[in-house]
């Protein structure tokens, strides 16, 4: 990693199902580390030889151009979502807001009466 300058703790994750938002944490780890796979390909014979034994491939050009169309896909989902949650927490904080003291305090006050006196 440090060949290719990337300076990061970070590592590349894996899909996590029960977190909706983990498809799009993969895709974007996984291309901020694309020229690490593409240098893994490149240099390190276990790798080649991994795929070979499983009959695939490692990702090409076309695979990186449709992981980051899904990061984006997933980064505009991601975005949508979080947006939905903040206007459904503006609606309930709105909601919410009107507390009881608060409702007395917005309430029309009674006319005095002349004749009202506190000791009688």
């Amino acid at each position: 990693m440090a060949e290719e300058n990337i300076l990061t703790k970070k590592t590349v994750c894996l899909d996590v199902p029960t977190r909706w938002n983990s498809v799009y944490d993969m895709l974007e780890r996984a291309c901020e580390f694309k020229t690490v796979f593409e240098r893994y390909e490149l240099c390190d014979a276990d790798f080649r030889t991994e795929f070979t034994q499983d009959k695939i491939q490692s990702p090409n050009a076309m695979d990186w151009s449709m992981v980051q169309q899904l990061a984006e896909k997933e980064r505009e989902a991601q975005r949508a979502a979080i947006v939905q949650q903040l206007k459904i927490i503006s609606e309930v904080e709105d909601n919410d807001n009107d507390s009881e003291l608060e409702n007395y305090m917005l309430e029309k006050p009674l006319p005095l009466k002349d004749d009202f006196d506190i000791l009688h």
